[in-house]
């Protein structure tokens, strides 16, 4: 029913010793249980009508002790389920994190930001239906069979109808299993698209207000907002009409063993004792049948989860390689063939080839949509060419993992993100190997270090959610700084100008300049400005998925009639 994929049970690691503490407590829990129909059966078939006061105060005293071990051993098996939860969250959470880092943006990219965002919330859907009492009942049912075994001593009349009751439950359960997994599953697809919309609105909060466009915004909002409603309702009136059936079908269990003992009693073939203490175990092995049908959202949910996860475990067992101790780069980039398509009818690159030397500056021009942007995420192995190859000093660039590729390359985004933390945090990258004296020595070269030192915190300000406290500017700056602190061997730069005043710019340039000579770095950027046209040492001309021209800036740089649109 549950599952569990080998990636998860390792995952987690629970121990023996946990997994059998766990049984052993449900088996003794389910022992204790028969305490109380046992106590009822002893005081009518030998209190009631022996009148033994003394055989009844034996029986309370008795049933007094189990009681308190039940207690005693519910609260154990309860916390020992909620240290079990622990351990899924802490490991299974380091484990997910782990996978979706070593993701590449190409396949982060095909599937939407909720979907993202479920994938961390499946953690906590796994680790509170561990600790929940879906699993209790779980757990439970296996042991039904001792309640069977007793019913089958103490009311033989009753076995065939108990036995036939539980196949009903079953099957009810089954039923519910199979329509409500469609009514959650449409719920929750829908309930994403409305948590995908918010996530839009807000992170575009700026645009928003000044398009004026939120009354649109709201109408989309209460369109899904009202499928969604429309998806839960679907699902609450199966879930209410299985609830509803298992109520009747318990109280009609119940008439119907009453019944038949009632017979049984006049016949002289069971004790009327015998009655009510089968009354009350069938009660214990029905209504765990009766709440699993019940709980089926739950287990979908748990379900849902753990085939997310296991996906996402599978998707990057296919990208985890083991790590070689390469050397550092010589910023040699040769581009081979480069074939890449988004999709088949949108054609990006058809056979590029391409080089980039160390201690030179290379510029990449081109039309919006000419694939500028992607041609660096390519070079970084942020996408994969469905032909062709990317060589970094002579060796695909595949073979190499994230880390060792940031080790060695600097990238600007075109989008200037930063992240909650101060501003030194920012610049090193979090970073604890980047020292206080590179961070000041790159945020002087970009013409940072006076803004940030007129601050009260100065680089150990906040700077909040992405950055807001800055301008675009000074954002611009700083992530332009990040890429340049740990002085990289290679440099990506989208659009870096599009937010830098003229001295800004003119900072930046000799910063490229002295760090092409100084570090032998390969430095390639993406941009229209003329100012920067004017200091590179090469040109590449992209367009219609070929280098269209390529050569020393004085031979590109006059060929180029018109001004280079900005980047795709």
């Amino acid at each position: 029913m549950l599952g569990l994929p080998a990636w998860l049970v390792s995952a987690v690691k629970l121990s023996d010793s946990d997994i059998i503490r766990l049984i052993t407590y449900s088996l003794f829990i389910n022992i204790l249980a028969l305490a109380t129909p046992v106590f009822v059966l002893q005081v009518y078939d030998r209190v009631v009508f022996q009148a033994g006061l003394e055989t009844l105060k034996a029986l309370v005293f008795g049933v007094f002790i189990a009681l308190i071990f039940d207690f005693t051993l519910r609260q154990a098996r309860s916390r020992l389920l909620q240290f079990i939860s622990l351990k899924i969250d802490g490991r299974l959470g380091d484990t997910v994190f782990d996978r979706f880092s070593q993701l590449n943006l190409e396949d982060l990219e095909k599937k939407p930001a909720w979907f993202w965002q479920n994938i961390f919330r499946d953690v906590a859907q796994i680790r509170n239906f561990i600790g929940g009492g879906t699993i209790i009942i779980i757990i439970d049912i296996p042991f039904s069979v001792i309640f069977i075994s007793i019913i089958y001593f103490i009311a033989p009349p009753l076995i065939l109808i108990f036995i036939l009751s539980i196949f009903v439950f079953t099957f009810l359960a089954w039923l519910a299993f199979k329509v409500t997994r469609a009514a959650t599953s449409a719920e929750q697809g829908a309930r994403a698209e409305v948590e995908n919309l918010i996530i839009e609105i807000v992170s575009n909060r700026a645009t928003v207000k000044s398009l004026n466009i939120s009354e649109y915004l709201k109408r989309v909002w209460l369109e899904k907002h009202s499928q969604t409603m429309e998806r839960s309702l679907q699902r609450g009136r199966s879930a209410d009409l299985f609830a509803n059936v298992n109520v009747v079908l318990t109280m009609g269990v119940t008439v119907a063993l009453t019944s038949f003992g009632a017979v049984a009693v006049l016949e002289q073939t069971m004790t009327i004792g015998s009655l009510i203490a089968a009354n009350m175990l069938a009660t214990r092995v029905i209504q765990p049948l009766s709440q699993i049908s019940l709980a089926w959202r739950t287990l979908n949910q748990f379900r849902g989860s753990r085939d997310r996860l296991s996906n996402l475990v599978l998707e990057t067992d296919l990208l985890r390689k083991r790590v070689v101790g390469f050397g550092p780069s010589q910023a040699k980039i040769e581009l081979e063939g480069l074939h890449f398509a988004y999709e088949a009818e949108k054609k990006i690159f058809e056979g590029i080839s391409l080089k980039f030397e160390p201690a030179k500056i290379h510029a990449i021009v081109g039309n919006n949509g000419s694939g500028k942007s992607t041609l660096l995420k390519l070079i970084l192995n942020l996408y994969s060419p469905q032909a062709g190859k990317v060589l970094l000093d002579g060796a695909d660039i595949r073979q190499f993992n994230s880390s060792q590729i940031a080790k060695w390359c600097g990238y600007v985004p075109q989008e200037c993100t930063l992240f909650t933390g101060s501003i030194r945090d920012n610049i090193a990258s979090f970073k604890d190997n980047v020292s206080d004296e590179e961070v000041i020595n790159v945020a002087r070269a970009m013409g940072l270090h006076e803004d940030l030192s007129d601050l009260p915190s100065g680089y150990g300000t906040e700077i909040g959610e992405n950055g807001h406290i800055l301008s675009v500017g000074q954002r611009q700056k700083i992530a332009i700084a990040r890429a340049l602190a740990a002085n990289p061997k290679v440099i990506m730069l989208d659009e870096p100008t599009s937010n830098l005043d003229q001295r800004s710019e003119h900072l930046l340039i000799g910063t490229l300049k002295e760090q092409a000579k100084r570090n032998s770095s390969a430095i390639v950027i993406v941009t229209h400005s003329p100012a920067i046209l004017a200091h590179v040492d090469n040109i590449s001309l992209l367009g219609a998925g070929k280098i269209q021209l390529t050569g020393p800036r004085e031979d590109v740089l006059p060929k180029i009639t018109r001004p280079v649109a900005e980047n795709n």
